[in-house]
């Protein structure tokens, strides 16, 4: 038999030999790892986020005055990643359910501005941020990196300052299940002809 399996490392063994070969190798490895072993995540690691920035109706719910859904399991996640958070406060706001570990920001108008983010960010300090490629960091600290701010915003104006500031915009509705509402949804029955209707 002419025909030759190869093994590696120049190893070449002829024939059936070699696939009964490679059969056992195949099935000597581990099985490979499940990707659903982790939970996933609200920040990604590929943003590096440094410092989330809050506008007020993106964190809390306005009728309630309560935090609103995510938004605990979020400072957790960035409490976890060694993230900063801060929330923006415009003026007559009104009491609500703190951010536990987030800076209080006052801004002098319901819409923050490029220049109010930047101050923000860079009275802002990491304490021992990591280095950049693997080195190590600096010791005595830095602001956090606009780019890899993240803001909640939930209008218009609010995104505006922050790719103002070089920062990056999350936008989430202005009231619970707000978005929900413009999403059209399919009637079913005999005439589910595919007619789109609003909720």
């Amino acid at each position: 038999d002419s025909e030759f399996y190869s093994l590696g490392a120049g190893r070449r063994v002829p024939g059936a030999a070699g696939l009964f070969v490679m059969l056992l190798l195949c099935a000597a490895r581990p099985p490979p790892a499940s990707r659903r072993s982790a939970p996933a995540k609200m920040l990604r690691n590929i943003d590096r986020c440094e410092a989330l920035i809050f506008t007020t109706s993106s964190a809390v719910d306005q009728p309630t005055s309560r935090l609103r859904r995510g938004v605990s399991r979020l400072l957790a996640e960035a409490s976890d990643d060694g993230a900063l958070v801060a929330l923006l406060e415009p003026p007559g706001s009104p009491e609500h359910e703190p951010l536990p570990g987030a800076v209080t920001w006052p801004t002098n108008a319901a819409e923050p501005t490029v220049a109010e983010l930047t101050s923000l960010r860079e009275s802002m300090h990491i304490a021992a941020p990591a280095g950049f490629a693997g080195a190590p960091g600096a010791a005595w600290g830095r602001e956090p990196v606009a780019a890899r701010c993240v803001v909640l915003v939930t209008s218009l104006g609010a995104t505006a300052a922050a790719l103002g500031a070089g920062m990056r915009a999350v936008g989430v509705p202005p009231e619970e299940e707000g978005w929900l509402d413009e999403r059209p949804t399919l009637r079913r029955g005999r005439d589910a002809a595919h007619t789109p209707t609003r909720a």
